[in-house]
């Protein structure tokens, strides 16, 4: 997880009063980064658990349209609501990343393995593409 995700964390766990546009302007990021929900099947399911809206399967094709009705009903939010969502967006969260914590422990020596082998097989492939360049 990068430090634009840990940012977005920290400004939900905060526990003081946020204003709407920064709430807003964070649950936008939170759902187009790929951080924190890798796929938009993620995004969707936690859009209906914390907000409780529902919407058309269809939606979920498509991060920036969740994104779009999530913001006509947030803009419908006072104070209290702003507050609330931020706590359980942090609750939300802390308990994904546990569990996503519980099941990286033990396959993380297999993605090590693969990146690894990954990245040294581009590599080899650019240096040949390189040579093959050269006069």
């Amino acid at each position: 997880m990068n430090g634009n995700a840990l940012r977005l964390i920290k400004l939900f766990y905060n526990g003081e009063a946020i204003a709407k546009e920064e709430f807003l302007g964070a649950i936008v990021s939170l759902i187009l980064s790929k951080d924190i929900f890798t796929s938009n099947a993620q995004v969707f399911d936690y859009i209906s658990e914390v907000f409780g809206v529902s919407y058309l399967p269809y939606l979920a094709r498509s991060r920036t349209l969740m994104a779009a009705r999530l913001t006509r009903h947030i803009i419908l939010f006072d104070k209290k609501d702003v507050s609330r969502h931020s706590s359980l967006t942090y609750s939300y969260i802390m308990q994904r990343l546990s569990q996503e914590e519980n099941s990286e422990m033990i396959n993380l020596s297999v993605v090590k393995g693969k990146r690894g082998s990954a990245l040294s097989n581009m590599d080899k492939w650019i240096d040949g593409i390189l040579k093959e360049e050269k006069p």
